[in-house]
């Protein structure tokens, strides 16, 4: 094994071993669980958010409105919100993040639809 390769092992477990102690240290994070009568249900605790925060999206950036993007951005837009899509959580997630980028967005969603074959 080579230097480099010495060096980027020891960084990724020293990275992995902090976000784990963070989680662990963190467990109450950014959102809170609350019990309703229907049940148990995620519902963020906007009291826990620092105010740069913008609670509909959860991260630092607002959900992308489609009537604000160009052509390309729209076409793009419906493309991954679509009937069609296998997005799990719409735009809260990171693929709402990624519409700040159409073409990064594209592109993402492309790569995660890819269902190539398997070669052993």
């Amino acid at each position: 094994m080579s230097t480099r390769q010495t060096f980027y092992l020891v960084v990724k477990t020293v990275v992995i071993i902090v976000a784990v102690a963070w989680v662990g240290s963190n467990s109450h994070g950014a959102f809170a669980q609350e019990s309703s009568s229907t049940g148990s249900e995620s519902v963020q605790a906007s009291k826990t958010l620092p105010r740069d925060v913008y609670p509909e999206s959860g991260f630092r950036l607002p959900l992308p409105k489609r009537e604000d993007m160009d052509e390309y951005g729209k076409e793009v837009y419906d493309k991954i919100v679509g009937s069609g899509s296998r997005i799990l959580v719409g735009l809260r997630g990171p693929s709402g993040i990624r519409l700040h980028s159409p073409k990064l967005a594209e592109l993402a969603n492309a790569l995660n639809q890819y269902q190539g074959t398997i070669r052993e």
